[in-house]
C-alpha cells in the first residue's frame, strides 16, 4: 500500500517563500459486526490532499504564514451504534474538506512577543453511501473554526529571569458522529489561561491559572455507548485550576 507525497518550495526573495504539497494515503478495511446478519466487510478509505501556502519573515521581529488546503476523502470509515450498544464501522461515503489557516508572530518590543493563529474548515460529506440519509452533512469531530492568541513578556526582576504568558483559545462547534444515536453537538467554547515563571540559576518558581473564567465547554460528547441513547454524555473542560510549582535542575 503506497502513500505518495510531493512538495515544491520557491523562495522568491530572502524574506518569503511559497510552497505546494500533495500527499495521498489510505487506511485498510476490515470486518465489522452488524448485530443482525453477522459480520460484514467495510472497504478501505483513501484521501488525497493539496496544500498551497506562503511564509514571510521580516528580520527577527515579524513572521507571517498562511495556506489554503483541500482534501478529498473516499469511502470514509465511520463508527455507528448497534442496537446492542456495541460500536461498529461502515463506509459513509465521499467527503471534501477545504479551508484556510493563518498564523503570525510579532515582537514589537524587546522581550514582548505576540502570536496569533486561526483556521476555517468546511468539511462535508458530499456523496453518501446507499441507505445513509443525513440531515447534517458535516464531517464528525471537525470544528469549523479554531483560533488562538498568545502574549509573552520576558523581563529581569532583580537576579531572577521572569516570563509572563497569557493565552486564549477558541474551538468552534462540531458534531460527534454521522449516526443519529451517537451524534451530539460539542465544541463552541473559548478558554483563557495565564502563567508566571521566575528562574535563577537552577531554580524555577511558577504560578499559573488555567480556564480563568471557569468555562464549561464540551470537548468530546461521548462516554458509555450502552447509555448514550438515554442520558447526556460529555467530556467537560478542566475547571478553573491554580497551580504553584517549584523546580530545581540537578
Amino acid at each position: 500500500m503506497l502513500s505518495p507525497s510531493l512538495s515544491f518550495n520557491w523562495a522568491f526573495n530572502r524574506h518569503a517563500n511559497v510552497y505546494l504539497r500533495y500527499a495521498r494515503a489510505s487506511r485498510p478495511g476490515g470486518i465489522a459486526l452488524t448485530g443482525e446478519t453477522g459480520p460484514r466487510l467495510f472497504d478501505l478509505d483513501e484521501l488525497g490532499t493539496i496544500d498551497l501556502g506562503i511564509r514571510y519573515q521580516a528580520a527577527e521581529t515579524l513572521s507571517l504564514s498562511g495556506s489554503l488546503f483541500s482534501t478529498t476523502w473516499y469511502q470514509i470509515q465511520s463508527d455507528y451504534l448497534l442496537a446492542n450498544g456495541l460500536v461498529s464501522t461502515r463506509n459513509a461515503g465521499k467527503g471534501i474538506i477545504s479551508g484556510a489557516e493563518a498564523s503570525s508572530e510579532w515582537e514589537p518590543l524587546t522581550g514582548l512577543k505576540l502570536s496569533a493563529g486561526a483556521s476555517y474548515v468546511d468539511a462535508l460529506l458530499v456523496k453518501a453511501e446507499d441507505g445513509l440519509h443525513l440531515e447534517d452533512s458535516r464531517l464528525p469531530v471537525t470544528p469549523n473554526v479554531t483560533a488562538r492568541l498568545t502574549a509573552q513578556y520576558r523581563f529581569a526582576l532583580g537576579d531572577w529571569q521572569s516570563v509572563i504568558v497569557a493565552q486564549a483559545n477558541y474551538v468552534g462547534s462540531a458534531r460527534l458522529s454521522f449516526d443519529q444515536d451517537l451524534d451530539r453537538k460539542m465544541g463552541h467554547y473559548a478558554v483563557a489561561s495565564s502563567a508566571l515563571r521566575l528562574s535563577r540559576g537552577r531554580t524555577t518558581i511558577g504560578a499559573g491559572i488555567d480556564n480563568i473564567f471557569n468555562v464549561r465547554g464540551d470537548t468530546f460528547a461521548f462516554g458509555n455507548p450502552f447509555s448514550i441513547r438515554t442520558v447526556r454524555q460529555f467530556t467537560p473542560l478542566r475547571p478553573r485550576t491554580l497551580t504553584l510549582s517549584i523546580a530545581r535542575r540537578w
